[in-house]
């Protein structure tokens, strides 16, 4: 009876002393990793009080301890170090690279960023190759022309450069681009003469270009190359309205000079002249003796009639600057003799000078 009468008392004690210590017992948490046994009915080192990594749950008056210790520590620090603190206890990377390049956005947007990359590095390679490409093609239509003037009106070489020079160029319609190009080449390495007329329409005819496109051809190689060149483009002129069977059909080229009309007209004049007195002197030196050069006459686009009139009036020019040149001679041997005896009457009527006294005798 009295050992029943005790234990309720000594049980309610025991269990007043385990209520006032509970609040202080830190809590047990279990993780979610089974241990020691490896399956259901192994036991958990939560159990055994072990504390495991960050899954231990910490009671308020650890956590408030803890942070009291990080602010004594931060606030010895200077801000350099309370930076690099605040970086290595960061725990999201914020708006770091980092998580940029680690995003979702980033991982969708980088394939089509490659995939700009890539087309505009294609689009400027492309680029690059079709200036190479144009460049090459330019070239080749300068030294076509090139040769092409060097080879002058033999028929022979003129077709074999053409064939040679289309198939470098490759398919594509070059042919007019050739020949207006092969004009202002000619315009500028030669002079104007029956040579290159006869040459041009060699070229022309080498090149299969049909008479109807020749005028087309010149405004080409006037616009093109010619344009701030108005000494070649006198030339150009001159070779055009001999070159096709309509003169009228390049009138426009005329109105490309720098100068008035009246002008062009007498400088066109005074050129053809000038290259039809050259012929007719390359066939005979003398103009007395020499004769109408009739292949030139028909290339320069004189008639017969006026290749004569021309060598008469080229003869009459001639004989006028002889009897000019021995009109000037006369004057000239004349006033040389005036001159002569006007110095031997001013000698004759000087006094004679006294001879100078002998020397006196030696010692």
């Amino acid at each position: 009876a009295l050992v029943a009468a005790v234990a309720p008392a000594e049980a309610a004690r025991a269990l007043a002393r385990v209520g006032a210590a509970r609040p202080l017992a830190r809590p047990v948490v279990r993780s979610r990793m089974s241990s020691l046994g490896g399956g259901g009915g192994g036991r958990d080192q939560r159990d055994l009080r072990v504390p495991q990594g960050n899954y231990v749950s910490k009671s308020p008056a650890q956590l408030q301890y803890e942070a009291q210790l990080r602010q004594q520590q931060i606030s010895g620090m200077s801000a350099k170090q309370m930076r690099t603190q605040m970086r290595r206890t960061r725990v999201s990377t914020g708006g770091s690279s980092d998580a940029v390049l680690s995003s979702g956005w980033f991982s969708k947007a980088k394939g089509g960023l490659v995939g700009l990359t890539v087309a505009a590095a294609i689009s400027g390679a492309g680029w690059q190759v079709q200036k190479l490409f144009r460049g090459r093609q330019r070239d080749l239509i300068d030294a076509c022309a090139a040769t092409m003037v060097y080879h002058g009106e033999n028929s022979a070489e003129l077709e074999a450069t053409v064939r040679s020079f289309k198939g470098q160029l490759g398919p594509g319609p070059y042919t007019a681009r050739l020949f207006a190009r092969y004009i202002a080449q000619l315009a500028c390495d030669r002079a104007v003469s029956g040579t290159s007329v006869r040459a041009l329409r060699e070229a022309q005819r080498a090149f299969g270009v049909p008479s109807s496109a020749v005028p087309a051809a010149f405004e080409a190689a006037a616009e093109e190359h010619l344009a701030d060149r108005p000494s070649v483009l006198g030339k150009l002129v001159f070779l055009a309205e001999r070159a096709v069977e309509n003169p009228a059909s390049v009138s426009a080229l005329r109105s490309r000079l720098p100068y008035g009309a009246e002008y062009v007209d007498s400088l066109q004049r005074m050129m053809l002249e000038k290259t039809f007195k050259e012929a007719v002197l390359k066939s005979a030196p003398d103009l007395a003796t020499a004769t109408v050069p009739v292949a030139d006459a028909r290339s320069l686009g004189i008639s017969k009639a006026d290749a004569e009139a021309l060598l008469d009036k080229f003869r009459r020019e001639e004989a006028e600057i002889k009897r000019k040149a021995e009109a000037e001679a006369d004057e000239a041997g004349a006033a040389e003799r005036a001159r002569r005896e006007l110095l031997a009457k001013v000698q004759a009527e000087m006094p004679a000078e006294p001879a100078p006294p002998p020397p006196p005798p030696p010692p």
